[in-house]
């Protein structure tokens, strides 16, 4: 279906050390927002000044992610930066199939009731200027699966393994991303669900497994990716079926620190709107 293209309202409160808002509109199915910063902002600028985005349906956030990790998740898939945007991927150009690329455009119209995007600006930001633009469709039909991003900081008392057993969201988990204090600082993870091991990687091998689909090695950032195929099925679901009785999966991560430096992990989950 043809993607139509078109100018947003104006964001509100666009200055240093607040954060400023837009809200959309939900009669459409969007697939990608194209958030402008000034005039030709480089990357770095972008993520100096943004510290941070949340994007809310509801009310309730979806989306909680720094333009530093966000592009660094868009590379990771083989995306190159363009000077001056910072697009928010609902559908996803990376995946091998049209029909995956679309399954997680967002759908409202019918469905929400408020879309909403808060961009925390930083206190040093030199004259901060923000548009928006949206790629979307009419295509009728129900919300259905979309993705979310949490993040969480994981503090790192001593070198060695490190153990984390609680995944924060919901739904299904794509993979997760470690971004490390210093290049190197994990040297090893793995992951076991249900006692059953499902990822166990070196770095050399974790970024071996994405670049057969395209993906990239980005400094700085340990990929973890059940989707390393790009197909928007391969995930491991957190929901486990036992009779007629539906449980939560239990994860347990372990982290190989050569460092005892802290890191962030950013989750990418696919799944219903927490609306």
């Amino acid at each position: 279906m043809t993607r139509y293209v078109g100018e947003q309202s104006a964001f509100s409160n666009v200055q240093p050390n607040t954060t400023a808002t837009i809200d959309l509109p939900v009669d459409r199915r969007y697939h990608v927002l194209w958030i402008k910063y000034k005039t030709n902002a480089n990357r770095a600028t972008i993520e100096t000044d943004i510290l941070r985005i949340k994007v809310m349906l509801n009310g309730i956030v979806q989306w909680e992610i720094s333009p530093k990790e966000l592009f660094a998740i868009y590379e990771r898939h083989g995306y190159t930066f363009i000077d001056g945007y910072l697009p928010l991927f609902f559908s996803e150009p990376w995946r091998r199939s049209p029909a995956g690329e679309d399954s997680t455009g967002w759908q409202l119209f019918g469905n929400i009731r408020t879309f909403q995007i808060d961009v925390e600006i930083a206190p040093g930001a030199n004259a901060p200027a923000l548009e928006c633009f949206s790629q979307y469709d009419r295509k009728p039909g129900g919300l259905g699966l979309i993705r979310k991003y949490t993040r969480q900081q994981v503090p790192v008392a001593a070198t060695g393994p490190h153990t984390l057993n609680n995944v924060p969201g919901s739904g299904s988990l794509h993979g997760f991303h470690c971004f490390e204090t210093t290049q190197g600082d994990i040297a090893n993870v793995r992951v076991k669900v249900n006692d059953f091991e499902v990822f166990n990687a070196d770095r050399a091998l974790a970024e071996a497994l994405i670049q057969p689909a395209g993906g990239k090695p980005v400094a700085g950032m340990f990929p973890v990716a059940f989707d390393a195929t790009e197909r928007v099925a391969d995930r491991i679901d957190q929901a486990l079926a036992v009779g007629n009785q539906v449980t939560r999966s239990e994860f347990q991560l372990e982290f190989e620190m050569v460092v005892a430096n802290p890191f962030f992990l950013v989750w990418e989950f696919i799944g219903p709107a927490n609306a």
